[in-house]
């Protein structure tokens, strides 16, 4: 009787010996999971961050090129009042075929 309560302790005992070794390895790779993320993440923000400091001084240069010289308008735009040859040749096309 106590060789049997003996292994039933010791059996039990590992078991949650195993079970807390698997959280502490579970544990151990979101650790280094949101430790990766992170380092991403800054990486990230900064290319970003830099990014946005290149279009603010590109954005400042446009504005002092254009005090000193303005700029080029876009053409007005054009209203065609007939339609085009090419799409009445697509209608003559279709119903012959």
């Amino acid at each position: 009787m106590p060789m049997t309560l003996l292994l039933v302790a010791a059996l039990i005992v590992l078991v949650v010996l195993l079970y807390v070794a698997d959280r502490v390895i579970k544990n151990h790779v979101q650790r280094r999971r949101r430790r990766v993320m992170e380092e991403r993440l800054a990486a990230a923000q900064a290319e970003a961050e830099a990014k946005a400091e290149q279009q603010r001084r590109a954005a400042q240069a446009r504005e002092a090129l254009t005090s000193v010289m303005p700029g080029i308008l876009p053409p007005k735009p054009r209203h065609v009042t007939e339609p085009s040859l090419a799409s009445s040749q697509r209608g003559r096309d279709r119903r012959v075929a």
